[in-house]
């Protein structure tokens, strides 16, 4: 595994990291209230998009419950409509992709070790 790929590995981890703590606790109710943890939200799921698609494809064989296509799909999203962010669309993010993301990549991370 080559040290970019450690390098995206590591940004995701830590996005990933960000976006669980700022939402820690926090109903989905309580969520949609809050437009500047959407936008903190947002911002760090567009640097996730971003950093996978600078990963191999073929890395991701292993992990196809992940979704990258999703992930990938997440970020042209808010680039389109980031004027008009969804909380329903962030939250079932938060909810359905990161765990399964962060699984992947802290698996990567520790074979890279």
């Amino acid at each position: 595994m080559s040290r970019d790929v450690g390098f995206y590995l590591e940004i995701i981890l830590e996005a990933i990291n960000k976006i669980q703590s700022y939402t820690a606790g926090l109903s989905f109710e309580a969520f949609s209230r809050e437009t500047m943890i959407q936008d903190a939200v947002a911002a760090n799921l567009y640097m996730i998009g971003e950093a996978i698609r600078r990963i191999p494809e073929s890395l991701w064989e292993k992990y196809k419950e992940v979704g990258r296509e999703k992930l990938v799909e997440v970020q042209d999203h808010l680039l389109r409509e980031y004027y008009d962010l969804n909380p329903e669309f962030l939250w079932g993010v938060i909810r359905d992709r990161l765990p399964l993301l962060k699984r992947a990549v802290e698996e990567l991370l520790h074979m890279k070790a």
